[in-house]
This record gives structure tokens, C-alpha cells and sequence, in this order.
């Protein structure tokens, strides 16, 4: 069996600044405010008494309870030598225990390496403990003695400067990729904690491990676990937050960057609702994080986007639109606020009105009313951008195909629409929310929107040299309804 969440909940950063305070403070104890318990007092008589009982013959029940109650009264202790004492007599009875005693040796284990790392070891005792270690990451050694070492480093690798750490980069770098594996051998949570670990040693002590391959290994053994048909949606969570991890902290390469944004795309899609927006937080990470992001975010010139680049930019919003489109209607809706901002981001002006408005006008889209809402969003952003002049241009253009949409009352409703959704008139902008859901309205009151919206683009939008190209749209169309556009918009 594996050791518990029980056994501690409290990290080594927040251990370190409970001793510092006890080291210049006297009197008072340090520990949280708990009513009328002294905890000092009451930790000091515990640790006499368990000093007691080990000179003393113990009985395996006896000592199995009071190692459990050790590791959870540590993270009460305030004072470095408890965490001595818990050291020493944690070593010496790993030498003398026997290691077939599967249900204990988790526990010696476990608080050697929480006690080890507070105490910051160095020299000849990091080096003891380094011995402990790769002993307990053999082979051989019991699965459950593995995973407790195993939460152990976690302990040891909240300190940047362990000395402890640089001693096992071989038996690391072996044993933690080996173990990224769904089987009957090992547990989801072991597999987590072994994740767990490698993220935070190839983010944090990755100088240690002294392999440059190791992330690269790690990846390929975590990205297969991903569409394996049993992997649960907790464990799906720890490896995308850890993918992100790895992103953030620069530690894949270009390369490897997007391999991981092409599978998280994938599993965006394919995935149910709980591992697809997980999915997507991965993606998302992986287009605003790095070298190739800087410049699509705007936070560097556009053309040093390089054209891969930008095709991959392309494919991944391409596999939001298809989420859009064809995903549980209760999962998309955020994606209405999303997408807007994300083409707006990564896509020339250009590109990014081509990409919504031909998802919007397109005859085989099955939600026109969220495809028109992202179009509306992405209008907006760009007209704060000062575009005005390229969306009105691109507005103009793409009307010969809203036009020839059927059936009529389709057409009417979809230029409305995109007119309304055009305009830097706020007025007629609020138009849109007016016309967007209610493409069935009375055919007089559909005309009388459309002609309206027609109008304020015509007179205040349209440049000399676009009124003409925008009134032949309309005049070319052979619905009676849109041939009146022409003639509301030059005599009205």
C-alpha cells in the first residue's frame, strides 16, 4: 500500500520560516494559535516518550502507529533539533529494520527525506541519505517503499540548493521515466507523484540531473498516457498541468513545443468536457508561452512571425472552430469569448476577418448564432485596434457570398447581422444582440433591421469608392428583399 496524504500536509517552504521564528523567539509558542493546548509542551513530552519506547523492544504494531504519528506531529515541530532527533533515529532504524516489513519502512522512509530536507543537508550526511535513496529506487525494493521515496523527493526538491538532490541524477533519470506507465504494478497516485517529481526536477534542478535528454524522455513517456482508454480524469489533470509547467518554464524545445500544442488540439476536440478543457488550458499555454509566441501576443513586431509559425496558428484556432461546431452545445459557450481574442492575437487583421466571417457565412456551419457572435467580438477587438478601414473593406467584399446565401430569410438575417456586428457606431452596433438570436422575425420587420443596418454602413462607413461595389451586391442578389436595400439606401 502507498503512503497517505494523511501522514503530512504541509510543505518544506512553510516549515523553513516556523524555525526561524522559534530561533528568535522564546517564551510563546510558535505554532498556530490553538486555544489552550501548549503544542510545544505537548510535542516535546510526545518526542520523550517515543525516545522511550525506542530504547526499548517495540512491537512492529506499536512502532507502525507511533512512525505515522511522528510524520504527522513534524509538521507542528518548531524547532531544528526535533527535526534532528527525527533524522537520526529515522537512519538508525532503517539500518536495523528489516526491509520486508512493507507496511513500515514506508514510513522511516518517508520522514528520513521530510526531515532531511528541512534540515538542508550537506556533506557526509546528504551523502547517507543519497545511499538510502537509491537502496529504496531499486528494482527490487518493495513498490511501496518506491512511492514513499518518491513523495519524499518532492520534499527534498522544494530546495533549490539541495545537496542531496545532485548526488542521485543517475538513479533519477532512470528510475522516474521508467515509471510514467499505466499497469497493474503501479497505482494512478504513484504514477502521479512520480510525474509530479520529474516536472519539478526538470524545472527546478534540471543543473542536478545533469541529462539534457531527460525532459525530452519524459515527454515521451507522459504524451502516450494521455489517450490511453483507463487513464482517469484526475490523472489526465496532473499530466497537463505538468506539460504546462514544462512550457512555462522553458523547458521543452521549439520542436517539442509543438508536438505537445498538436496533441493538446487532439485531445481538445476528441476529449469529453473535463479532460478537453484541460486539453485546451494546455494548448492555450503552448501558443502564449516561448520564442514563437512573443510576436503572435503582440509583444513583438508581426513579421518575425515566420510562416510555420503562422501556419501552426492557423490549425490550432481551425481545431477551436471545429470544437465550436460540433461539440455538446453546453461545452462550447465559452468559446463565444475565446476565440475572438485568440484570432485577433495570432492572425493578421486580414486573416482573422477571413477566418470568422467565412465560419459565419458558411452553408454547412450548424450554430450561425455563435459563429456570428465570435465574428461580432472579433469585429470589436479589431475596430479598437483602429481597423476600421480594412473591416469595412472586408465587410464589402465577403457580401456577394452572404447574398447568394438561401433561403432568403437566412440571407436577410446573416447581413443584418454582419452589418450591425461592423459598424463604430455603437447604436447599431447594439443592434446585433437585437437581431442575432431571432432569425425567424415577421419578413416587414427583417427588411426594416437590414435596411436600417444598410444604411448607416452605406452613408458613414463606405468610402466614395466602396458605395458603389456595396449597393451591386445587393442589386445582384435575385431576392425582391435585398433588391430594396439599393433603393432605401439612395432615397431614404
Amino acid at each position: 500500500g502507498e503512503v497517505g496524504l494523511g501522514v503530512g500536509q504541509m510543505s518544506i517552504q512553510s516549515l523553513w520560516p516556523v524555525m526561524l521564528r522559534s530561533a528568535t523567539h522564546s517564551g510563546r509558542p510558535t505554532s498556530p494559535d490553538t486555544g489552550d493546548v501548549d503544542i510545544r509542551s505537548s510535542i516535546l513530552s510526545l518526542i520523550d516518550l517515543y525516545s522511550h519506547w525506542l530504547s526499548l523492544p517495540v512491537h512492529t504494531i506499536l512502532l507502525h502507529h507511533m512512525l505515522r504519528s511522528v510524520l504527522m506531529l513534524s509538521d507542528l515541530f518548531a524547532l531544528s533539533g526535533q527535526y534532528e532527533w527525527m533524522l537520526g533515529f529515522l537512519l538508525r532504524l532503517h539500518e536495523a529494520h528489516p526491509s520486508e516489513d512493507i507496511a513500515t519502512c514506508p514510513f522511516i522512509v518517508l520522514g528520513m527525506l521530510k526531515a532531511a530536507a528541512v534540515l538542508k543537508l550537506v556533506g557526509g550526511e546528504a551523502e547517507r541519505v543519497a545511499k538510502v535513496v537509491e537502496k529504496c529506487l531499486a528494482p527490487d525494493a518493495p513498490i511501496s517503499v518506491q512511492d514513499a521515496c518518491v513523495r519524499g523527493l518532492l520534499y527534498l526538491s522544494e530546495d533549490i540548493g539541495s545537496q542531496v538532490l545532485p548526488l542521485l541524477g543517475p538513479a533519477l533519470t532512470k528510475y522516474l521515466p521508467s515509471h510514467l506507465q499505466l499497469c497493474s504494478r503501479f497505482t494512478e497516485a504513484h504514477v502521479m507523484a512520480v510525474w509530479s517529481l520529474a516536472v519539478s526536477l526538470s524545472v527546478h534542478h534540471s543543473h542536478h540531473l545533469r541529462d539534457p535528454s531527460f525532459t525530452s524522455r519524459l515527454l515521451d513517456h507522459a504524451l502516450p498516457l494521455l489517450p490511453h482508454p483507463h487513464i482517469s480524469t484526475r490523472l489526465f489533470h496532473s499530466l497537463t498541468l505538468g506539460l504546462e509547467h514544462l512550457v512555462i518554464h522553458f523547458c521543452l524545445s521549439p520542436s517539442e513545443r509543438v508536438r505537445l500544442a498538436s496533441t493538446a488540439a487532439s485531445h481538445f476536440v476528441k476529449s469529453d468536457q473535463s479532460k478537453s478543457l484541460a486539453a485546451l488550458a494546455l494548448l492555450l499555454t503552448c501558443m502564449y508561452t516561448g520564442e514563437e509566441a512573443d510576436p503572435l501576443s503582440g509583444l513583438a513586431d508581426m513579421e518575425m512571425v515566420t510562416m510555420d509559425t503562422a501556419v501552426q496558428a492557423r490549425e490550432q484556432i481551425n481545431s477551436m472552430m471545429e470544437r465550436l461546431r460540433h461539440g455538446p452545445l453546453r461545452n462550447v459557450a465559452f468559446l463565444v469569448r475565446l476565440l475572438p481574442q485568440l484570432t485577433v492575437d495570432f492572425l493578421s487583421p486580414i486573416e482573422a476577418l477571413q477566418t470568422v466571417v467565412s465560419e459565419f457565412v458558411s452553408p454547412h456551419q450548424p450554430r450561425p448564432q455563435l459563429a456570428a457572435r465570435v465574428m461580432a467580438e472579433t469585429f470589436a477587438l479589431l475596430l479598437q485596434q483602429k481597423q476600421e478601414a480594412t473591416v469595412t473593406e472586408w465587410v464589402v467584399l465577403s457580401l456577394e457570398s452572404f447574398v447568394q446565401q438561401e433561403p432568403e430569410h437566412k440571407a436577410v438575417w446573416s447581413i443584418t447581422c454582419l452589418l450591425s456586428a461592423a459598424s463604430t457606431s455603437s447604436l447599431f452596433r447594439s443592434l446585433f444582440m437585437l437581431v442575432v438570436y431571432q432569425p425567424q422575425l415577421p419578413q416587414h420587420e427583417a427588411l426594416s433591421l437590414l435596411c436600417t443596418a444598410a444604411k448607416a454602413f452605406y452613408s458613414k462607413q463606405c468610402i466614395q469608392q466602396q458605395q458603389e461595389p456595396f449597393l451591386e451586391k445587393f442589386q445582384s442578389s435575385h431576392y425582391p428583399l435585398l433588391k430594396q436595400v439599393v433603393h432605401y439606401c439612395l432615397h431614404s
